[in-house]
Protein backbone atom coordinates (compact mmCIF):
# COMPACT_ATOMS: atom_id res chain seq x y z
CA UNK A 1 0.00 0.00 0.00
CA UNK A 2 1.32 3.43 -0.93
CA UNK A 3 0.88 6.61 1.09
CA UNK A 4 -1.72 8.02 -1.30
CA UNK A 5 -3.71 4.76 -1.13
CA UNK A 6 -3.73 5.02 2.67
CA UNK A 7 -5.35 8.48 2.51
CA UNK A 8 -8.67 7.01 1.35
CA UNK A 9 -10.65 4.50 3.44
CA UNK A 10 -11.28 1.04 2.00
CA UNK A 11 -15.06 1.48 2.09
CA UNK A 12 -14.82 4.42 -0.33
CA UNK A 13 -13.89 1.99 -3.15
CA UNK A 14 -11.84 4.78 -4.75
CA UNK A 15 -8.35 4.55 -6.22
CA UNK A 16 -5.82 7.37 -6.45
CA UNK A 17 -4.79 8.30 -9.99
CA UNK A 18 -2.71 11.42 -9.44
CA UNK A 19 -1.64 13.94 -6.78
CA UNK A 20 -0.89 17.58 -7.51
CA UNK A 21 0.21 20.28 -5.06
CA UNK A 22 -0.25 23.97 -5.81
CA UNK A 23 0.57 26.44 -3.05
CA UNK A 24 -1.01 24.94 0.09
CA UNK A 25 -3.65 22.84 -1.68
CA UNK A 26 -3.23 19.16 -2.47
CA UNK A 27 -5.50 17.95 -5.27
CA UNK A 28 -5.98 14.18 -5.39
CA UNK A 29 -7.47 12.72 -8.56
CA UNK A 30 -9.59 9.67 -7.75
CA UNK A 31 -11.99 7.33 -9.50
CA UNK A 32 -14.03 4.28 -8.57
CA UNK A 33 -12.24 0.96 -8.40
CA UNK A 34 -15.43 -0.89 -9.41
CA UNK A 35 -15.92 -1.77 -13.06
CA UNK A 36 -19.69 -1.86 -12.71
CA UNK A 37 -22.53 0.13 -11.23
CA UNK A 38 -25.64 -0.86 -9.30
CA UNK A 39 -28.92 0.90 -10.08
CA UNK A 40 -30.22 2.47 -6.84
CA UNK A 41 -33.84 1.84 -7.85
CA UNK A 42 -33.95 -1.74 -9.14
CA UNK A 43 -30.50 -3.00 -8.00
CA UNK A 44 -29.65 -4.15 -11.52
CA UNK A 45 -25.93 -4.37 -12.30
CA UNK A 46 -24.62 -2.53 -15.33
CA UNK A 47 -21.25 -2.16 -17.04
CA UNK A 48 -22.40 0.15 -19.83
CA UNK A 49 -21.08 3.66 -19.19
CA UNK A 50 -23.31 6.49 -20.36
CA UNK A 51 -21.07 9.45 -19.50
CA UNK A 52 -18.71 10.88 -16.88
CA UNK A 53 -18.53 14.09 -14.87
CA UNK A 54 -16.23 15.64 -12.26
CA UNK A 55 -16.84 16.42 -8.62
CA UNK A 56 -14.40 18.44 -6.53
CA UNK A 57 -15.31 18.05 -2.86
CA UNK A 58 -13.06 19.10 0.00
CA UNK A 59 -11.57 16.45 2.26
CA UNK A 60 -9.66 16.28 5.54
CA UNK A 61 -6.32 18.16 5.52
CA UNK A 62 -3.08 16.23 5.23
CA UNK A 63 0.33 17.34 6.57
CA UNK A 64 -0.75 21.00 6.73
CA UNK A 65 -2.14 20.92 3.18
CA UNK A 66 -5.75 21.64 2.33
CA UNK A 67 -7.06 18.62 0.42
CA UNK A 68 -9.43 18.66 -2.53
CA UNK A 69 -10.56 15.59 -4.42
CA UNK A 70 -10.85 15.65 -8.19
CA UNK A 71 -13.37 12.84 -8.42
CA UNK A 72 -14.37 11.19 -11.69
CA UNK A 73 -17.97 9.91 -11.45
CA UNK A 74 -19.52 7.69 -14.11
CA UNK A 75 -23.15 7.41 -15.18
CA UNK A 76 -24.34 3.98 -16.26
CA UNK A 77 -27.22 2.79 -18.41
CA UNK A 78 -29.78 0.71 -16.52
CA UNK A 79 -30.32 -2.48 -18.53
CA UNK A 80 -33.53 -3.40 -16.71
CA UNK A 81 -36.38 -2.66 -19.16
CA UNK A 82 -38.89 -2.51 -16.30
CA UNK A 83 -36.97 0.17 -14.40
CA UNK A 84 -38.06 3.78 -14.86
CA UNK A 85 -34.47 4.95 -14.44
CA UNK A 86 -32.62 5.01 -17.73
CA UNK A 87 -29.24 6.17 -16.38
CA UNK A 88 -27.79 6.46 -12.89
CA UNK A 89 -24.62 7.71 -11.24
CA UNK A 90 -22.38 5.22 -9.49
CA UNK A 91 -22.96 5.24 -5.74
CA UNK A 92 -20.24 6.41 -3.36
CA UNK A 93 -22.61 7.51 -0.59
CA UNK A 94 -20.53 5.88 2.14
CA UNK A 95 -17.78 8.39 1.42
CA UNK A 96 -19.70 11.45 0.21
CA UNK A 97 -23.39 12.30 -0.11
CA UNK A 98 -24.99 13.31 -3.41
CA UNK A 99 -24.35 16.97 -4.30
CA UNK A 100 -22.21 17.47 -1.17
CA UNK A 101 -19.22 19.78 -1.33
CA UNK A 102 -17.32 17.96 1.41
CA UNK A 103 -16.67 14.31 2.24
CA UNK A 104 -18.61 12.68 5.07
CA UNK A 105 -15.52 12.48 7.29
CA UNK A 106 -14.73 16.19 6.80
CA UNK A 107 -18.34 17.14 7.56
CA UNK A 108 -18.20 15.00 10.70
CA UNK A 109 -15.05 16.75 11.97
CA UNK A 110 -16.50 20.18 11.26
CA UNK A 111 -19.72 19.18 13.02
CA UNK A 112 -17.84 18.11 16.15
CA UNK A 113 -16.04 21.46 16.31
CA UNK A 114 -19.36 23.26 15.74
CA UNK A 115 -20.90 21.52 18.76
CA UNK A 116 -17.87 22.34 20.90
CA UNK A 117 -17.31 25.98 19.91
CA UNK A 118 -20.32 27.18 17.94
CA UNK A 119 -20.34 29.06 14.63
CA UNK A 120 -17.91 31.99 14.79
CA UNK A 121 -15.25 30.47 17.05
CA UNK A 122 -15.51 27.12 15.28
CA UNK A 123 -15.02 28.77 11.88
CA UNK A 124 -11.87 30.55 13.07
CA UNK A 125 -10.36 27.36 14.51
CA UNK A 126 -11.21 25.21 11.49
CA UNK A 127 -9.55 27.75 9.18
CA UNK A 128 -6.33 27.35 11.18
CA UNK A 129 -6.66 23.54 11.07
CA UNK A 130 -7.00 23.50 7.28
CA UNK A 131 -10.75 22.80 7.20
CA UNK A 132 -12.14 26.28 6.39
CA UNK A 133 -15.90 26.68 6.58
CA UNK A 134 -18.29 29.55 7.24
CA UNK A 135 -20.04 29.98 10.56
CA UNK A 136 -23.42 29.66 8.81
CA UNK A 137 -22.46 26.23 7.47
CA UNK A 138 -21.42 25.10 10.97
CA UNK A 139 -24.82 26.11 12.32
CA UNK A 140 -26.50 24.13 9.52
CA UNK A 141 -24.38 21.09 10.40
CA UNK A 142 -25.61 21.34 13.99
CA UNK A 143 -29.24 21.62 12.91
CA UNK A 144 -28.96 18.50 10.75
CA UNK A 145 -28.49 16.36 13.85
CA UNK A 146 -31.77 14.96 15.13
CA UNK A 147 -32.64 15.76 18.72
CA UNK A 148 -31.99 12.88 21.13
CA UNK A 149 -34.96 11.13 22.70
CA UNK A 150 -35.66 12.48 26.18
CA UNK A 151 -35.26 9.76 28.80
CA UNK A 152 -36.61 9.79 32.33
CA UNK A 153 -33.79 10.04 34.89
CA UNK A 154 -33.90 8.49 38.35
CA UNK A 155 -32.28 11.56 39.94
CA UNK A 156 -33.46 14.84 38.41
CA UNK A 157 -31.75 18.19 38.89
CA UNK A 158 -33.92 21.32 38.52
CA UNK A 159 -32.57 24.83 38.13
CA UNK A 160 -33.42 28.03 36.31
CA UNK A 161 -31.45 29.57 33.45
CA UNK A 162 -31.50 33.10 32.10
CA UNK A 163 -32.79 33.80 28.60
CA UNK A 164 -32.34 37.51 29.33
CA UNK A 165 -30.65 38.08 32.70
CA UNK A 166 -32.96 39.72 35.20
CA UNK A 167 -35.92 39.66 32.80
CA UNK A 168 -36.75 36.22 31.39
CA UNK A 169 -35.95 32.76 32.76
CA UNK A 170 -36.54 29.14 31.86
CA UNK A 171 -35.95 25.80 33.60
CA UNK A 172 -33.13 23.37 32.88
CA UNK A 173 -33.54 19.69 33.76
CA UNK A 174 -30.43 17.58 34.36
CA UNK A 175 -29.84 13.87 34.83
CA UNK A 176 -27.57 14.09 37.87
CA UNK A 177 -26.36 10.51 37.55
CA UNK A 178 -25.24 10.94 33.94
CA UNK A 179 -24.35 14.62 34.50
CA UNK A 180 -26.04 15.82 31.33
CA UNK A 181 -28.88 18.20 30.49
CA UNK A 182 -31.96 16.41 29.16
CA UNK A 183 -34.53 19.15 28.58
CA UNK A 184 -35.30 22.89 28.75
CA UNK A 185 -38.64 24.35 29.83
CA UNK A 186 -39.78 27.75 28.52
CA UNK A 187 -40.34 29.23 32.00
CA UNK A 188 -39.53 28.55 35.65
CA UNK A 189 -43.01 27.93 37.01
CA UNK A 190 -44.04 25.00 39.15
CA UNK A 191 -46.87 24.26 36.69
CA UNK A 192 -44.44 23.62 33.82
CA UNK A 193 -42.29 21.35 35.96
CA UNK A 194 -45.35 19.46 37.28
CA UNK A 195 -46.60 18.86 33.73
CA UNK A 196 -43.17 17.56 32.68
CA UNK A 197 -43.11 15.13 35.62
CA UNK A 198 -46.57 13.84 34.69
CA UNK A 199 -45.38 13.17 31.12
CA UNK A 200 -42.16 11.48 32.32
CA UNK A 201 -43.04 9.19 35.26
CA UNK A 202 -40.21 7.38 37.00
CA UNK A 203 -38.25 10.17 38.70
CA UNK A 204 -37.37 9.11 42.26
CA UNK A 205 -35.32 12.05 43.56
CA UNK A 206 -35.46 15.73 42.65
CA UNK A 207 -32.66 18.11 43.53
CA UNK A 208 -33.65 21.77 43.17
CA UNK A 209 -32.11 25.18 43.77
CA UNK A 210 -33.05 27.49 46.65
CA UNK A 211 -35.85 29.26 44.77
CA UNK A 212 -39.34 28.83 46.19
CA UNK A 213 -41.12 28.50 42.83
CA UNK A 214 -40.37 24.80 42.39
CA UNK A 215 -42.02 23.75 45.69
CA UNK A 216 -45.40 25.35 45.16
CA UNK A 217 -48.69 23.44 45.28
CA UNK A 218 -48.71 21.90 41.74
CA UNK A 219 -45.71 19.76 42.72
CA UNK A 220 -46.97 18.56 46.07
CA UNK A 221 -48.98 15.74 44.50
CA UNK A 222 -45.76 13.95 43.49
CA UNK A 223 -44.53 11.51 46.12
CA UNK A 224 -40.85 12.19 45.73
CA UNK A 225 -37.92 13.14 47.88
CA UNK A 226 -36.87 16.76 47.37
CA UNK A 227 -33.28 17.54 48.32
CA UNK A 228 -32.63 21.23 48.84
CA UNK A 229 -29.20 22.36 47.74
CA UNK A 230 -27.78 25.43 49.40
CA UNK A 231 -25.76 26.47 46.32
CA UNK A 232 -27.91 25.18 43.45
CA UNK A 233 -27.20 22.19 41.20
Amino acid sequence: MTLTDAILPDESKLCVNNVQIINRTMTISVSSADQKGVCPHCQAISQRVHSCYQRQPNDLPFAEYNVRLDMLVRRFFCDNDRCETKTFAEGISKFIKPYARRTNRLANQQQQVAFALGGNAGSRLLTILGMPVSHDTLIRLIRKVSEPEIHTPRVLGVDDWAKSKGRSYGTILVDLELREAIDLLPDRTSESLANWLKEHPGVEIISRDRGSEYIKEPLMGHRMLFRLLTAGI
